[in-house]
């Protein structure tokens, strides 16, 4: 083969793959200035081309029903979003007014003298935290539901942190949600603790286990 025909060649074959190159830029241009169809949205569980993430912080406030009577609990949540469907992250639980009386029905008189130096503290530190995980039901609406539940450790005793009982906890919750779109969710819930290994002044499983009903917002970049 002589040296024009290689070169005949080489032109070709140059103007060829430059020619391809075009076709594909056009054909991406043209993928991007489509709009999405319903079936296109981008959510994971339709196997769509685009996953979108996120993250979120937020506070939570609840009643918890013991057997002997309520308490209040205070939280926060953290958590990575994916596809606005799941959220991954982690939390805890805090009480705010839980006597010995209220958790184990047991209302001694020392518990209602807890602020009167010299007498003995009946007022109980609780404490509880782990993994959370959320799937939201309907998340591209106004108006959605989530399924969740956290998963830990526990203490309950005189500090949030030693002097008492250790324990695991499986909390299952419901919420419905009001979108505030791309930054703010509100929420309204019901949750039930399930406990192992509650022991403390006479305070057990059967004492703690009970429902919580509360509020929670979130705040973040909810895709």
């Amino acid at each position: 083969m002589d040296v024009s025909m290689k070169t005949h060649l080489m032109v070709r074959l140059a103007f060829s793959i430059l020619l391809s190159m075009f076709a594909v830029h056009d054909s991406l241009l043209a993928a991007e200035a489509t709009p999405l169809r319903g079936s296109d949205s981008p959510y994971m569980l339709n196997y769509s081309r685009f996953i979108q993430y996120g993250w979120y912080l937020s506070v939570k406030s609840s009643a918890a029903h013991y057997s002997g009577g309520w308490g209040a609990l205070f939280g926060g949540r953290a958590a990575f979003v994916i596809d606005r469907i799941f959220a991954i992250g982690g939390g805890y639980e805090i009480s705010l007014h839980a006597t010995r009386g209220s958790l184990n029905g047991r209302h001694g008189g020392s518990e209602w003298h807890h602020l009167v130096p010299g007498m003995a503290i009946s007022r109980p530190k609780l404490l509880y935290g782990g993994g959370h995980i959320t799937y939201h039901i309907i998340a591209e609406m106004p108006v959605n539901f989530s399924l969740g539940a956290l998963a830990g450790w526990g203490h309950l005793g005189r500090a949030y942190v030693s002097g008492g009982s250790r324990f695991f906890v499986l909390e299952p919750e419901i919420f419905i949600y009001a979108n505030i779109p791309n930054y703010v969710r509100v929420g309204a819930g019901a949750s039930y603790r399930f406990t192992w290994g509650v022991r403390y002044q006479g305070i057990t499983d059967r004492d703690f286990r009970g429902f919580s009903v509360g509020i929670q917002i979130q705040a973040g970049l909810i895709p």
